[in-house]
């Protein structure tokens, strides 16, 4: 019995599974609904290779996940709508939340375009 395969998923609970690629095994979760998973998309969604969005970290965007925030991409969006949450929240304030201020779907349209011209 191969230990690993026992073992819980730290962030949802789910049993592991060992997958080996390329002679290596890593622990991974099979659970598409484990919130790491959406952390990671979220992450990729906000990166330079994604929609290039400055202001959140993997960090931040775990605890709006957490606190219900973001649920899918959309919400990256619209977090103005928890404008008292956001500047309430432990290691942010009105600064940190002007850094997201420009979450504005006009804006990022704005910024789109003048990044293809």
């Amino acid at each position: 019995h191969d230990c690993a395969s026992i073992l819980e998923c730290p962030v949802c609970g789910h049993a592991t599974e060992v997958k080996a690629e390329n002679g290596i095994k890593t622990l991974y979760c099979p659970n598409s609904q484990c919130p790491a998973k959406h952390v990671k998309l979220f992450t990729l969604f906000v990166s330079r290779n994604g929609m290039n969005i400055d202001g959140l970290s993997e960090e931040t965007l775990e605890k709006f996940i957490d606190a219900g925030y973001i649920k899918e991409f959309a919400d990256i969006f619209h977090l103005d709508r928890y404008y008292e949450e956001i500047v309430a929240t432990p290691g942010f304030g009105q600064k940190s939340y002007d850094n997201l201020k420009f979450f504005d779907v006009n804006e990022v349209i704005s910024q789109l375009r003048k990044q293809k011209q």
